[in-house]
């Protein structure tokens, strides 16, 4: 075949492919989704999940609200795959309804489809967990309350109050969302919008949390208390046994000799599990009201009695949840269906990999460990880059400023590096991306 005629057919064939209608654009592109996540991904948060919503005795260790979602879903189609369809066809449909009225029905197609295949949404939004449907709830919610119709505009507020159920941080990324593209009306004054959006917000946040109190049965205290003493104990000036066994006093402490020096071999800015299980643990769990009340007091203590070492010990993590360090990302990609083989019995599910997703599981890792492409500090420094110098409307400053706060918000809170705490980040960054540098390319050819 000669050069002009590869040239040709090249042509031609990029003229078909502009020529495909929106749906179909969205089809070929969900059904590639498909043949990376279908039935979907799983881990062990995942299977507490679905054994909550089977036995529908929710806990609040983990959202409820995702639970009993699922319990629904479970009953029409046994496992995963309902669920994997929720929260891709909202995030879809989502992206594709804001950006085909920045761009236009079938630009806003390939744009929403190409988002859904980049890898690093991509690979989250395989898995069945939280912080994958949550950004699919907020995603469709933003969709919705922009819409011009009050109906849908109300509509989108309940699917964000359900994205934000679903995390104890998420009303990070809903506060900045609600309070900023929330219009009771159209042509309103700003002060009375914005009075308005904040008493909304306000709701949004209060009916999350109470949805999580009203559907929780078993309730379990989580605290960063553990890590947070030992952070700060790895890092501040030398102490006694005598002084920290007096600050510690009353508290499961499970050593009692060289308490800071065992606190700094157990240390990890990766990983707090080990501070409160395993044979080197340095505390035991709670059991008694007096435990927790004990460890609340000396947690204040440690903390403030150094606050250097604990903003010190606090960064040493959130570096590792950027992608900072030379260490490998957490969990940037997961494939299995199960952590165990003893979970198949439990939930009754037995699903292999096709050739194809074992294929693409490999590229997706290549991506995330010998490529930056999945360091999550690069969608920081490009969210802060289009807030100063693209971002001059409500829509995609409302986005970028929710990516921001809620990455920002794991910075007390995180336990662990996990990739997937950065995923509302990084779509919320790419979606923005997309629609600022579309409206300047229209505005160009105007």
């Amino acid at each position: 075949m000669s050069v002009g005629s590869l040239e040709r057919w090249w042509a031609a064939g990029r003229a078909r492919l502009r020529e495909l209608p929106p749906r179909i654009v969205l089809a070929i592109g969900y059904a590639a989704f498909l043949v990376y996540a279908h039935p979907g991904y799983m881990s062990n948060d995942s299977v507490v999940q679905l054994l909550e919503a089977r036995s529908r005795e929710y806990s609040d260790a983990h959202p409820p609200i995702m639970a009993a979602i699922w319990s629904v879903l479970d009953a029409i189609v046994s496992g995963p795959i309902l669920m994997l369809v929720l929260q891709s066809v909202l995030l879809l449909g989502g992206v594709y309804a804001l950006l085909r009225r920045a761009l236009g029905d079938r630009a806003g197609a390939w744009c929403a489809i190409g988002l859904l295949l980049f890898p690093p949404v991509l690979t989250p939004m395989a898995v069945i967990w939280k912080d994958s449907q949550m950004a699919a709830w907020l995603v469709a919610g933003v969709a919705a309350m922009t819409s011009e119709r009050p109906r849908t505009r109300w509509i989108g507020l309940a699917m964000i109050a359900i994205g934000t159920a679903y995390r104890h941080n998420a009303f990070a990324a809903s506060v900045p969302i609600v309070g900023l593209l929330f219009a009771w009306r159209p042509g309103m004054r700003w002060w009375k919008r914005y009075a308005i959006s904040t008493v909304v917000t306000i709701v949004v946040v209060a009916a999350a949390f109470s949805t999580t109190r009203l559907l929780a049965v078993h309730h379990q205290r989580i605290t960063p208390a553990f890590g947070d003493i030992v952070g700060v104990l790895t890092y501040t000036h030398e102490r006694s046994d005598d002084d920290l066994r007096h600050v510690l006093r009353g508290t499961p402490l499970h050593v009692t000799t060289d308490i800071q020096a065992h606190a700094r071999a157990i240390y990890s800015p990766r990983n707090y599990y080990q501070v409160s299980r395993g044979p080197n643990r340095l505390f035991d769990d709670p059991v008694t009201e007096e435990h927790w009340q004990n460890l609340d007091r000396a947690w204040r203590e440690i903390v403030t009695s150094d606050l250097g070492a604990y903003f010190t010990f606090r960064w040493s993590s959130y570096r590792e949840l950027l992608g900072l360090s030379d260490e490998p990302l957490f969990a940037p990609v997961w494939n299995l269906f199960l952590e165990g083989a003893h979970q198949m019995a439990a939930i009754r599910h037995n699903a292999m990999p096709s050739r194809s997703q074992f294929y693409v599981g490999h590229v997706m890792a290549w991506l995330a460990f010998e490529t930056p492409l999945f360091r999550p500090y690069l969608y920081v420094v490009l969210a802060l880059l289009l807030v100063i110098w693209l971002c001059r409307d409500r829509l995609t400053f409302a986005l970028l400023a929710s990516g921001l706060l809620y990455e920002l918000s794991y910075f007390p809170a995180a336990g662990a590096p996990d990739f997937r705490y950065s995923h509302w980040m990084i779509v919320a960054t790419c979606l923005a991306a997309i629609l600022l540098v579309g409206a300047r390319l229209r505005a160009r050819r105007a």
